[in-house]
């Protein structure tokens, strides 16, 4: 079964080339689609750091129509394809980044210590049961914590629902599997799951996309810091000018303000579903979604450490 996002880039490749208005529309909302792929994915599968999925964004920035306009559906989703390409991508920028990582330092080298530097790529270890979508989800109804938590439910609406709270707060970080599992552990529909935590992801959209743009900011700054402590180091190495110093000190200073102040922005938004969605979502008043949550966390906690 076709999943939404590969209809939809179905859909927009049939559209006529008279209709302007609505294929740059729909080309839009897909390009927005496919950057937050390439923008997560591969820092989930803990193939890229964070600091490096901005880079990898604005590389693949210039793909994106010949991307969603060259696919094909052959038993793959639109969104395995992206994940794939985001994570051969990867690969290919780490390379990069070693290759002119050891060309930067070979210039303040000696020559017998260049060929040291001269090794193959050593890239991280691919586990292909992380694709999205292709992933076996580990989870288990056979655990004693698993059967304290599936009684309770079965027995109580109200832990139930704080339940699928807590389910919907984590929405960003689940699969397809992991959907599926969750949708039979509550005994539901699971295409009702689905379409709660696609509304939610909708909701949430304009709060990611701040916090993305913030990140991009906070990794430039990351960036220019790592360039200058560098640029010090070689410049104290080679006794360079003392003013010459003192202003690549003063730079870094700054940079190491703007990255402090970006870093303490983004702890305030740690998860682009809040309790004030919940809320809003739900019809449930955010007060109560507040200590329903943490009677929930208290309670699994307590099971937890009685199993331990």
């Amino acid at each position: 079964m076709m999943s939404d996002l590969t209809m939809r880039v179905l859909a927009y490749q049939h559209l006529p080339p008279s209709d302007v208005k609505r294929r740059r529309l729909e080309f839009q909302r897909i390009c927005d689609e496919c950057r937050i792929i390439f923008y997560t994915y591969p820092v989930r599968i803990r193939v890229l750091k964070q600091e490096d999925a901005s880079e990898l964004l604005l590389l693949m920035e210039n793909r994106l129509r010949k991307i969603i306009e060259t696919f094909s559906f052959e038993r793959i989703s639109f969104e395995n394809y992206l994940c794939r390409i985001a994570y051969l991508q990867a690969q290919s920028l780490l390379r990069r980044q070693a290759r002119e990582g050891r060309r930067y330092r070979s210039l303040f080298r000696n020559l017998e210590n260049v060929d040291g530097e001269n090794v193959a790529d050593q890239s991280p270890v691919y586990y292909p049961h992380l694709l999205v979508g292709e992933q076996e989800c580990a989870w288990s109804e056979d655990s004693e914590a698993s059967r304290i938590l599936k009684q309770k439910i079965k027995h109580s609406k109200t832990f139930r629902n704080r339940f699928l709270l807590l389910v919907l707060l984590a929405s960003e970080e689940l699969n397809a599997n992991q959907v599926t599992f969750l949708a039979r552990y509550l005994d539901m529909n699971e295409r009702t799951l689905a379409r709660k935590l696609s509304e939610l992801h909708d909701l949430s959209r304009r709060k990611r996309e701040r916090t993305e743009f913030l990140a991009s900011i906070r990794n430039r700054h990351f960036s220019t810091r790592q360039f200058l402590r560098q640029e010090l180091v070689i410049l104290e190495e080679y006794h360079a000018d003392p003013l010459l110093m003192e202003r690549v000190r003063e730079k870094l200073e700054r940079e190491e303000r703007h990255l402090a102040a970006c870093v303490a922005q983004m702890r305030k938004r740690p998860n682009p579903v809040s309790h004030s969605l919940l809320a809003k979502k739900s019809g449930v008043p955010k007060g109560t979604i507040d200590s329903g949550l943490h009677a929930m966390h208290k309670y699994v906690r307590q099971i937890m450490d009685g199993i331990e």
